[in-house]
């Protein structure tokens, strides 16, 4: 095996290592993330998620789309449209007591 082939087979290596280091690092790092947000019930909105600095959203209208109003809404800025699966949010409320009327956006 010439010097090169032989770096080269280190390249190769050095890379496998640095992938599995990446996915170790990675994980750990969202597992600690995970923690934090449950720990100190950060919402998506909080972080910036799905709202620009403006607080306009980052999507843009797309001609033959329409948007679907709210149905539902809490007092945090929490709101559903009534399709799909029912949020966290909205389904640990109803869990306590509230009931799903109560969340009723008027006029919908």
């Amino acid at each position: 095996m010439t010097e090169y082939q032989k770096i080269q087979q280190q390249i190769v290596d050095l890379q496998r290592q640095a992938a599995a280091l990446w996915d170790s690092e990675r994980s750990a790092a969202i597992h600690s993330i995970i923690e934090l947000i449950n720990t100190f019930d950060i919402k998506p909105a909080e972080l910036g998620f799905g709202r620009a600095a403006d607080g306009k959203s980052k999507r843009r209208n797309r001609p033959g789309k329409n948007k679907i109003p709210v149905k539902y809404q809490d007092g945090a800025g929490n709101a559903w449209t009534g399709r799909g699966l029912q949020p966290g949010w909205l389904k640990t409320a109803i869990a306590n007591g509230a009931s799903l009327e109560s969340f009723a956006v008027k006029g919908n």
